[in-house]
């Protein structure tokens, strides 16, 4: 039985890579069957018809919809018996543990061999959970059991949280922050410090150009 699948990235380059690695494995059964090149695109997709599997990448900012945790969430929501695989480059345990507390069936890191994501595509599409060998690592250097993961899901971003992110990610100051949403400057700081750290964030160039 084929695969259907929606692939999800706003890199090109990345893109075409995974489409040649997921249409290249498991002897022809997993195919590429839509592609979304920003979260908007990917909602679009998944209102117009129904797929087996969505392999997303986690950071997609630009678009009207919202990417990282929230989007997570809201696929969990409106589309809960379809199976996810994410790419990410987080390194940050309690950031992959908020991922998969939200219901995510596959992790895989964007330094992972490419059999380790046809791997997770399939594992996942058969209702398996399956993380890369690197994910893997770090997961259970934090983690005793698998059940702790949902415990992290607590940290998803805020609403509020969500609006600073996104806002910093257009490169606006906090004090232009604050003006736009009529708050402190304070505040916006501190909503965007407790963003950064339960996304594994260090530093503001990250938060502007994670991949």
């Amino acid at each position: 039985m084929t695969i259907h699948i929606l692939l999800a990235d706003d890199h090109p380059a990345s893109l075409a890579g995974a489409s040649v690695i997921l249409n290249n494995a498991a002897r022809g059964r997993l195919q590429v069957a839509a592609y979304a090149d920003s979260t908007d695109a990917m909602f679009l997709a998944l209102m117009q018809r129904s797929f087996d599997l969505l392999v997303t990448d986690f950071f997609m900012p630009g678009g009207h919809q919202p990417d990282g945790l929230p989007m997570l969430a809201t696929l969990r929501e409106h589309w809960p018996s379809l199976p996810i695989v994410v790419l990410t480059s987080l390194r940050e345990p309690c950031a992959l543990g908020s991922i998969l507390g939200l219901g995510v069936k596959g992790l895989v890191s964007k330094r992972a061999e490419p059999g380790e994501l046809a791997r997770a595509a399939s594992q996942a599409a058969a209702g398996r959970t399956c993380l890369c060998s690197d994910v893997q690592r770090i997961m259970e250097q934090r983690y005793t059991h698998k059940g702790a993961w949902a415990r992290e899901a607590t940290t998803a971003l805020t609403e509020r949280e969500q609006q600073v992110l996104e806002a910093s990610r257009g490169g606006l100051s906090a004090r232009k922050i604050a003006e736009q949403m009529q708050r402190s400057e304070r505040s916006v700081q501190r909503q965007r410090r407790r963003a950064m750290e339960k996304l594994g964030l260090q530093a503001d160039a990250e938060l502007c150009h994670r991949p």
